[in-house]
């Protein structure tokens, strides 16, 4: 054989906060000038890195106006399903019909977060840290609703795979401390299960989010999530992470949408 082998070009997927941070715009000059076209996902239009993409895919979320982005996530989490849907082929009338059955699950359950996660803060006390778990595309929601909680309360929140929890996380939890699991309910998810027993043994207070399992304390379900595609199901479980996260920094006396030291955009280099 002879020559270069097939290579698959590589289409870099950018997706910002802002679309202004100098280390993403840094990083697309650099793929563009070796010859990658760039796709770029903001919800800012009129962006530096909107300008600087080869395509620009508009979320359309309207202003963001809090510092701690919440609507532009969820707007991201359903660009980045709907581009891969119709990537491997799928039908864009079948992505619709998934996107908009996980807007309906998510439009039941924003009224019942809120008055849910009042509740479990109200129970929790004035914890110093919090750990969030999930496997798979749960992850996700793990790790941004750790995000969240330490953006806008100030707690020192870690998202984790659950497979990784026995392998150090759980060295932070002790008596009282929120752990949070995510995903429990599809296959593979046993580790999360094993995870929250392992927590709940310490003392932990086991919030589950999605559907419950043995030792949790709290649990908040939604109607229809189960009958979601499992690649949309961050998409709704994330508005109970994020409504934990508001009531923690109301509760608290903070502003949620001006959390303190925090910037719009960060100017990393």
């Amino acid at each position: 054989m002879t020559g270069e082998p097939d290579v698959a070009p590589v289409v870099p997927l950018v997706l910002p906060q802002s679309g202004a941070s100098p280390d993403l715009l840094a990083v697309v000059a650099g793929a563009r000038a070796a010859g990658r076209r760039v796709v770029a996902f903001t919800n800012a239009a009129d962006s530096p890195l909107a300008r600087e993409a080869d395509v620009h895919v508009d979320l359309s979320a309207g202003p963001e106006r809090s510092v701690a982005a919440t609507k532009s996530y969820t707007a991201e989490l359903l660009a980045l399903f709907a581009t891969v849907r119709v990537a491997a082929g799928e039908p864009w009338e079948a992505v619709v019909a998934w996107a908009s059955a996980a807007a309906d699950v998510a439009r039941g359950a924003v009224p019942a977060a809120e008055e849910w996660a009042r509740t479990v803060v109200a129970g929790w006390g004035r914890p110093d840290h919090a750990v969030m778990v999930g496997r798979g595309a749960s992850l996700a929601s793990a790790l941004e609703g750790a995000l969240k909680l330490v953006e806008t309360s100030g707690i020192a929140a870690s998202g984790w795979s659950s497979a990784e929890v026995r392998h150090g996380p759980l060295g932070q939890v002790s008596s009282g401390v929120p752990f949070v699991t995510f995903g429990v309910g599809a296959p593979g998810d046993q580790s999360t299960v094993d995870a929250a027993l392992a927590a709940a043994d310490l003392g932990a207070r086991v919030i589950a989010v999605g559907c419950g399992h043995p030792g949790a304390a709290h649990v908040f379900e939604m109607d229809g999530r189960a009958g979601l595609d499992p690649a949309l199901v961050p998409l709704v479980d994330i508005i109970a992470a994020q409504h934990l996260a508001l009531a923690a920094s109301l509760g608290r006396g903070r502003d949620p949408d001006h959390p303190r030291g925090l910037s719009k955009v960060t100017l990393t280099r």
